[in-house]
């Protein structure tokens, strides 16, 4: 997957959502771009569960994602996904294209609907015109890890090279790759692309309005909170009575969990030792005796 989930904050599990998602290019900070018609084609996006992958780093692109690598046309993607649905996937959404021949300089698809079964996002765009260049995300995940619908998430996005052309410059086609390679990373020199910056940057947020509430009591809901953040040594969690929070479980970026701490019913706060913490971001995921959580970022300094 490339860049970086960058935050994170509270939400509760729930069927079906909608999430806007938006990209916003940086693709001028590389150089001049290739004449007049610069452009990201069509952003293909698909929801789909880990039964299926639609493109992977370091794997063969399938005809679908050389279509839009080489072409920027999203047909063959599309029947790729719609072959998976209803079993592993749930939707394919075709979003906008973005020119530079005017002020815009982002894509955003306002409602992409995500289902709590294919919790999965995995999308791709033609950096055009180029031989086989892409931006792409490989089942991205909306979720956490407790199954909680993650309220926003920012990340880079690099450039790719889909694996099936053998051109280094901004033009169309060029000799076919033989035998076709996997999807890698842009990382050298020898294009006009810089490898050490991003092409743009990823948003997607929830549209709280289509949560159903009806699957969480906000009668019976305690926002639970902590400080200090940034932290050094210690976080303590406040709010805590009446709230019948049970664990609190701190998360790396990567999902794996670090520290576990136990609250009572007795205390009005609680106090967790992160001295042992690396310095990054965090997942703070509290649970409750009647199983509702949240989810917070916490940022360890050092």
């Amino acid at each position: 997957m490339c860049g970086i989930v960058l935050s994170y904050a509270s939400l509760y599990a729930q069927e079906t959502v909608n999430y806007k998602l938006e990209f916003t290019s940086n693709w001028e900070a590389h150089g001049p771009l290739p004449g007049a018609n610069a452009h990201f084609t069509d952003l293909v996006v698909a929801t789909h569960n880990n039964n299926v992958t639609f493109l992977e780093m370091g794997q063969l692109a399938s005809p679908g994602v050389t279509s839009v690598a080489e072409l920027g046309t999203t047909g063959t993607f599309v029947n790729e996904v719609n072959a998976q649905i209803p079993n592993n996937a749930y939707n394919v959404t075709v979003g906008p294209d973005l020119f530079f021949n005017g002020t815009r300089r982002d894509i955003t698809i306002e409602s992409l609907e995500v289902n709590s079964d294919f919790p999965l996002v995995t999308l791709a765009s033609m950096i055009a015109p180029s031989p086989d260049w892409m931006i792409a995300v490989n089942s991205l995940s909306l979720q956490d890890n407790g199954g909680d619908w993650i309220s926003e998430i920012t990340m880079d996005l690099y450039a790719y090279d889909a694996g099936t052309r053998s051109n280094t410059t901004y033009n169309l086609g060029g000799p076919r790759t033989s035998p076709a390679e996997g999807i890698t990373r842009i990382t050298n020199n020898d294009t006009p692309i810089n490898p050490n910056l991003k092409i743009g940057t990823l948003k997607l947020t929830i549209d709280e309005s289509t949560l159903n509430v009806g699957d969480f009591d906000l009668s019976e809901y305690v926002d639970l909170d902590f400080f200090p953040n940034p932290a050094k040594e210690t976080v303590r969690v406040f709010n805590i009575e009446n709230s019948n929070l049970k664990t609190v479980e701190i998360f790396n970026i990567t999902g794996s969990l670090v520290k576990t701490a136990l609250a009572s019913t007795t205390d009005t706060s609680l106090d967790i030792d992160i001295a042992n913490l690396s310095q990054g971001l965090y997942l703070m995921k509290f649970t409750t005796s009647n199983g509702k959580t949240q989810t917070k970022r916490l940022t360890v300094t050092k």
